[in-house]
């Protein structure tokens, strides 16, 4: 087998989506969510032209005050965040890219990925309009996720992981080489790092075998999120070349995972070389 019929999900990439993630150490308030809201409207809503306010439902127990015995349930619906989707030109999936932003987290989803420096110079930008709208909120953990989808459109007695992955990758369970049918395999770990500031890292890498209708795909998540020794309050430039610093490591250890778990023919397949 070679690996010409294994199709990369963007042509000369495998992305299907990334994400962006950044965690206050305490909750927004409902208040602080809504003046953020007002603040970014008329500055997203030429890029996010639909906006739409997330919501929660609870649920209030009231004993009856008759004496009944029994609890009146009452849900409550509570705002817990808002997002921003730019519609995709092709058509094909829900959006091109979101905002969210939620009282406990900002979430940047790209889901037609180019390249990363253009998309992260975007997304920096993104960061940068929200961040500073929140001078009272320390941010406690950054996050970076990939999404790879490979497609299989060959006779599946043909298919064989021993030309899609690495030998002896360290990221990938040794005996999915020796299985028959569908699998999944997970590998997580922690790192500690000094620069730009002390932060641990868990980096988890899941990789899955999928049938779809008789078509094979291999899926691939690769998530990394960083937790500060010292949360970090953002004044600026400091902070944003801090945060800047912190998702180009992510997104290099990103590179590195996805190298060593992949075959060469197929990183060649992505243009993906040792860094």
């Amino acid at each position: 087998m070679s690996v010409e019929h294994l199709y990369p999900f963007g042509g000369n990439h495998a992305i299907q989506n990334v994400t962006f993630a950044i965690e206050w150490s305490n909750e927004l308030t409902n208040a602080e969510i809504i003046n953020v809201h007002q603040s970014l409207e008329p500055q997203l809503k030429a890029e996010f032209s639909r906006i739409t306010p997330q919501n929660v439902q609870k649920i209030s127990f009231n004993m009856d005050s008759a004496g009944s015995g029994m609890p009146n349930v009452s849900p409550i619906f509570e705002l817990s965040g808002f997002t921003y989707d730019r519609p995709s030109a092709y058509g094909n999936s829900p959006s091109s890219r979101s905002i969210v932003i939620s009282k406990n987290n900002l979430l940047v989803q790209i889901n037609e990925y180019s390249r990363w420096e253009q998309v992260w110079a975007d997304v920096e930008r993104y960061f940068s309009i929200v961040l500073v709208l929140l001078p009272k909120s320390s941010i406690v953990n950054i996050g970076l996720q990939y999404s790879d989808i490979f497609t299989w459109k060959d006779d599946l007695q043909k298919f064989d992981t021993k030309k899609i992955f690495r030998e002896n990758s360290p990221f990938l369970v040794p005996n999915v080489h020796s299985l028959k049918g569908l699998w999944h395999s997970h590998h997580g770990y922690l790192v500690e790092h000094n620069d730009p500031q002390k932060y641990l890292c868990l980096d988890n890498v899941n990789v899955n075998l999928l049938d779809t209708s008789g078509i094979l795909s291999v899926q691939i998540v690769t998530s990394h999120r960083a937790t500060f020794a010292t949360p970090i309050w953002y004044n600026g430039a400091d902070e944003l070349s801090c945060i800047s610093k912190v998702m180009a490591l992510l997104h290099h250890t990103n590179k590195s995972i996805i190298f060593n778990l992949l075959s060469d023919e197929v990183c060649r397949k992505i243009n993906l070389k040792a860094s």
